[in-house]
């Protein structure tokens, strides 16, 4: 039912259905590395439909969730990859030519992009083990390095939840730094405080106008005039709410 929903014409049920899909693969980095294992035996087979829907951004999203999947899988037996290596083949072959296959006009340029891409990383990761992906997000006084799919997965969530907002969260909640190893808070100066505000709001601003650009006339008219009513009411205040 989720995927016959994803794959309708609606962009609001595609979205839907690919925060649902990032959802349950951020609950596999919850639960043990053996009931991941026990879930890949019982769903796999499910599981593919999503790996190779018609709609781009539910690959994408069900390629990510699934090397997290092996992930986790792997952990929890060191010969999964033996006991398994017949679906492994099957979906790697499969995966190989994914892309060529379904890339089309119809898709955004930066969709297609992100395809290959996160296809590439998955294929390599299916190979080699060792093959995960490496990110870091730099603060002013640490770094954060990611370097499983399961961190990824939790950083790309924090990035949705907190927005623009994740370079001055990333530095004062404890909570966030615990959960990727950083030890404490920082104390940031004010001036440090005040720029950190200021690129967020740039960047805020920068992503509600090029939204504009995807919108009808009549709901950039709408839009804008909201903006201009908050920026009136706060305007005495300078609060422009949280970041």
């Amino acid at each position: 039912a989720l995927l016959e929903t994803a794959e309708s014409e609606q962009e609001s049920s595609t979205k839907l259905c690919t925060a649902a899909l990032d959802a349950w693969g951020l609950l596999l980095t919850c639960v043990s590395d053996e009931t991941a294992e026990a879930l890949f035996y019982e769903k796999l087979t499910d599981f593919e439909e999503f790996l190779f829907s018609r709609n781009i951004e539910l690959r994408i999203s069900a390629a990510e969730v699934f090397a997290l999947w092996l992930e986790e899988a792997r952990e929890s037996d060191e010969e999964f990859d033996t006991n398994s290596q017949e679906e492994l083949d099957e979906i790697y072959r499969k995966l190989d030519g994914l892309a060529q296959e379904y890339e089309t006009k119809s898709n955004s340029r930066s969709d297609r992009v992100k395809q290959r891409s996160t296809i590439k990383e998955v294929l390599a990761y299916i190979k080699d083990p060792d093959e995960t992906p490496l990110a870091i997000v730099r603060l002013p006084h640490d770094e954060v390095r990611m370097d499983t799919w399961a961190e990824k997965r939790e950083m790309d969530t924090i990035k949705q939840v907190v927005g623009s907002g994740l370079q001055y969260q990333m530095q004062v909640n404890v909570c966030l730094r615990s959960i990727f190893g950083l030890t404490g808070s920082i104390n940031l100066s004010k001036d440090e405080q005040k720029q950190l505000a200021a690129e967020a709001q740039r960047d805020r601003k920068a992503k509600y106008e090029s939204s504009l650009h995807k919108k009808s006339p009549y709901v950039k008219g709408r839009d804008k005039q909201r903006g201009s009513d908050r920026k009136a009411k706060y305007e005495d205040t300078g609060d422009y709410g949280d970041l």
